[in-house]
This record gives C-alpha cells, structure tokens and sequence, in this order.
C-alpha cells in the first residue's frame, strides 16, 4: 500500500483529529525528545504541550510501580530495544507535573516512515485512576466481609 505524503491541508487536518481524542498521545523522536502532545495528554500529564517540546519523554511522564514505589523502565527505551509495540505493566502510575499520582494504562508503538525505518515513538494513554481505585476499594470491602465472617 503507498503511502501518502502529508499536505499543509491534510497535516492540520490530522492535527485535529488527534486533538479531539479523548486518549493522550505524546510522541517522541529516538532521542525520547518530544515532539507531540494533544490535550488530552497535557491534561493528564499536567504539562502544557508548548512546555514539553524538546524535554526527555522521562521528565514528563515518569513511570513507577505503584505498590512499591520504583521507577519502571521507560516505555520508550522498551519499545526501541524490542522494535514492537509494548504496553504498561499492571498498577503503573505516573507522577504529574503538580506532584499527583495517577493510575496510567498505556499503549507504546513504534513510528515507522514508508521504508519501514523506526524514527520515534507514539504513546497512546488514558488515566484509570477512578477504575483503580473503585477495584481497590472493592477488593479492601471484599476482605473485611471475608474477616467478618471468618470471625463470627
């Protein structure tokens, strides 16, 4: 299947389109320098795109195991040493700009040009923090009612 080149009319075009999703998509050249960043993305991040260009993937959206607190290998060095698509582990979270945690659930892929030559990343995520601590909340409720009963 050719590939078709990007006009002025047809680059806008996609820019908007990947403004309106709900999902954060940052993308990154091999460098894990950013080079993209939607709405949705600065809003879960809490960096605004314009502060992001440049800075190392790894600044603003660092990873961590939630249970224990360690930084995870970014997904970017993952994707690049593996050449595929990776995904998050379970109970990610990503610390914000402003200090917050949020549950992360994250696609990683590739970019590749028309030679099928790897030239940077795309990230696509969103944040399940509600998910997660709904699921949280159920299994701590589900324990008590199992230590209730394991008493009476």
């Amino acid at each position: 299947m050719p590939i078709r080149k990007l006009t002025r009319e047809s680059h806008n075009f996609t820019d908007t389109i990947l403004s309106c999703m709900g999902d954060g998509i940052i993308s990154v050249d091999l460098t894990s320098k950013i080079i993209y960043m939607n709405i949705a993305a600065e809003n879960i991040v809490g960096w605004k795109a314009n502060e992001a260009y440049g800075k190392d993937f790894n600044i603003v959206f660092p990873v961590f195991k939630s249970d224990i607190g360690v930084r995870l290998e970014s997904p970017i060095a993952r994707v690049l040493k593996a050449d595929t698509m990776v995904g998050l582990e379970n109970n990610s979270i990503i610390i914000t700009k402003d200090g917050i945690h949020k549950y992360i659930s994250a696609s990683c892929s590739p970019i590749r040009d028309s030679s099928e030559v790897t030239n940077g990343v795309v990230v696509v995520f969103r944040d399940i923090t509600k998910l997660k601590t709904l699921e949280i909340e159920h299994l701590n409720e589900e324990n008590n009612l199992k230590t209730i009963f394991n008493h009476a």
